[in-house]
């Protein structure tokens, strides 16, 4: 296919660091603004293209309406991408992706599918599983949320119908190799007891080693994170381990409005909705397994109704957090953006904001930033309005000259293994 990618002009991105780092306070209250060096489209027009982003190595995936695609990174600065790209599926809905490895997993009707990546000699990606709930109601939304690590393949269900419970939601697992190799069977299907209808249990996914977390963001009004750890309570079986709640409320019915996990970090948003102001959270597991809050998240300035929180990523010590439809006091539209936040910026183990992405300079309307992912050296910010991805560079720690603060690496991405599901409002 041809490929529709667009170079930007690289923008001078040391200031940013120069002046996080000198400056006292430089980072919360000067945060630099980054210009994309790439754009990414599909080779045809495609309904919400962009809703969804996930990224792993050099690997993108990109949901939307009527199809899911693949973007490959020939260099790791992000400027150079594949004219081959590669398309999943048409799923008819907001498609949601996750990688994991050369693997990828889509929603689609009924549930989920697991892909695996074109291959040399192959002339498409090859569907490896359908995952079918086995027991869904007329009315559940399955596949609002995807997650696949490993063996494990896991499916929300929002407003499905769980042993006699009606529209609580739910999360199936699949496990592939459960009764025959290659083959992924529903090993169980999941809803904490204290979920009520319309909690919208399962809507947002994000799977980590032996660790899954499913939002519920209208649990008790205000919203919840479940983490469910395998093994726990018998061989393979999934059990729950922790409820996170966040410790400042905002907006109603927001927490958990999207997930992703970096190892032992889990960030939550929190998207501002009925007129609140978002924030998002970053938790920790500690050395005994116990989760707790590390920080809180927030923009420089917030406005009703911005969804701050809509959209989140984390790898190492660098976090992106959307606020894709910025508008202050009296509606009017301001802009959307993402926030990007770095840990020991303001001190031992502190977030703080380093950089803002503002919409790209030919960009009118709202919705810019409505997905968002971390790719190594590089942010990826989605507008399904446009139809675009928009690449943006993090410079190498060694490129930078800080002079007051020889030899400090700023940002250390040193994690290699990362989950995000992002969120959209169904």
């Amino acid at each position: 296919m041809n490929s529709f990618i667009t170079p930007f002009a690289a923008a001078s991105l040391c200031c940013w660091f120069a002046v996080a780092v000198c400056g006292e306070s430089a980072a919360a209250t000067s945060p630099a603004s980054l210009t994309p060096i790439a754009t990414l489209r599909p080779p045809s027009q495609v309904e919400r293209f962009a809703a969804h982003l996930d990224a792993e190595g050099d690997l993108l995936a990109v949901g939307g309406g009527s199809g899911s695609f693949l973007f490959t990174r020939l260099d790791g600065g992000g400027r150079q991408w594949s004219t081959n790209i590669e398309k999943l599926h048409s799923s008819g809905g907001w498609a949601e992706v996750d990688i994991d490895a050369d693997r990828v997993i889509t929603s689609a009707p009924g549930g989920g599918g697991v892909w695996r990546r074109q291959q040399p000699g192959e002339a498409a990606p090859q569907l490896l599983a359908d995952l079918v709930l086995a027991n869904r109601s007329s009315h559940a939304q399955a596949g609002e949320g995807v997650a696949l690590e490993g063996e494990i393949a896991v499916v929300g269900a929002g407003n499905n119908d769980f042993q006699g419970r009606q529209s609580v939601g739910t999360v199936s697992i699949f496990q592939q190799g459960l009764y025959a190799p290659g083959v992924f069977d529903e090993l169980k299907t999941i809803c904490p007891l204290d979920i009520d209808p319309g909690d919208d249990f399962g809507d947002n996914l994000a799977l980590e080693g032996d660790v899954l977390a499913a939002s519920a963001t209208s649990n008790d009004a205000v919203g919840a994170v479940y983490l469910f750890e395998r093994n726990v309570g018998g061989p393979d079986n999934w059990g729950q381990t922790a409820k996170l709640v966040p410790s400042v409320v905002t907006s109603p019915r927001s927490f958990g409005s999207d997930l992703a996990f970096d190892e032992d970090r889990l960030i939550v948003g929190a998207a501002s909705r009925a007129g609140g102001h978002g924030q998002a959270f970053i938790f920790e597991r500690d050395a005994d397994g116990a989760w707790h809050e590390a920080a809180r998240l927030l923009p420089p300035a917030s406005y009703r109704g911005d969804e701050f929180g809509h959209a989140v990523d984390i790898q190492g010590d660098l976090a992106v957090v959307a606020a894709p439809a910025r508008f202050n006091e009296a509606s009017v539209i301001h802009g959307a953006r993402a926030y990007v936040y770095s840990r020991n910026l303001g001190g031992s183990n502190a977030w703080d904001l380093g950089a803002v992405i503002d919409v790209p300079p030919d960009f009118d309307g709202s919705e810019f930033a409505y997905s968002v992912a971390v790719m190594d050296q590089n942010i990826l910010v989605g507008s399904y309005i446009r139809g675009a991805v928009y690449v943006y560079a993090i410079p190498e720690p060694t490129s930078l000259s800080l002079g007051c603060v020889a030899g400090l690496t700023v940002f250390a991405l040193t994690s290699t293994k990362r989950r995000n599901v992002s969120a959209v409002d169904k």
